[in-house]
Formats: structure tokens, C-alpha cells, sequence
């Protein structure tokens, strides 16, 4: 796959290739799935492009994880964080509501992934 700008790389990608340096030091080696951390990392260093697995579905690693792992208390821990972020909005409203629980299924399921690396 071509290499990817670094505003077009989401979280739960996974590195094709070793994501080396300009002096040739290993930074993340291949299959590393990405984090939000490394994504803010990579901006820092000014990393421009970098090279990921195509998902066979064309979506990213994290739509096609399966939540058969995920344990109860990885579920709590991430509603009570999302809880936090969400405690001044109106969660009775339908758009914040059905927003929570999008993002609460991709936290779930980027968990999945965590397990992985």
C-alpha cells in the first residue's frame, strides 16, 4: 500500500513497514497499531507519511476488531472515561445520545485491539 499522510492515519491502523527515523533508528516497527499517542508523537516529529496495512474491508483495523474479548471491567473503564468527557452535555438528547454510544463501541473495540500489541 502507498505511503499515507499523517492527517490521513486513524487510530487502530497498522504499520506495513518499519517507521524508521531520519538517521535510520527504529521509531515503531511494522505491525505497531497505532495509537492517538503515536499519531501526536509522529506530528511532533514531523513524521509526513507512513506506510499501513490496507484493512480487507477498506475501513480502519478498529471497525472490524471483535468485542468477543473485551471484558467487562475493559467496558467499564471505558464508559466511566467517556462518562467524564460527556458530563456536561444532555445525554437525553438523540444526536448526543447515539453519539456517546458510537464512540463507546470504538473505544470498546480499540481496546480489542490493544490486546494485540
Amino acid at each position: 500500500m502507498p505511503g499515507k499522510l499523517l492527517d490521513n492515519l486513524d487510530v487502530g491502523m497498522v504499520l506495513s513497514h518499519d517507521l524508521l527515523n531520519g538517521q535510520g533508528h527504529l521509531l515503531l516497527p511494522a505491525g505497531s497499531v497505532l495509537t492517538a499517542q503515536h499519531l501526536r508523537i509522529l506530528k511532533q516529529w514531523h513524521i509526513e507519511v507512513v506506510y499501513v496495512e490496507a484493512s480487507e474491508s477498506g475501513n480502519p483495523p478498529w471497525c472490524d476488531a471483535s468485542v468477543e474479548r473485551l471484558t467487562s471491567e475493559m467496558h467499564r473503564d471505558n464508559e466511566a472515561g467517556l462518562s467524564q468527557l460527556f458530563q456536561f452535555c444532555p445525554r437525553e438528547h438523540e444526536f448526543t445520545s447515539r453519539l456517546y454510544y458510537i464512540l463507546l463501541d470504538r473505544l470498546d473495540r480499540l481496546s480489542v485491539l490493544d490486546l494485540d500489541s
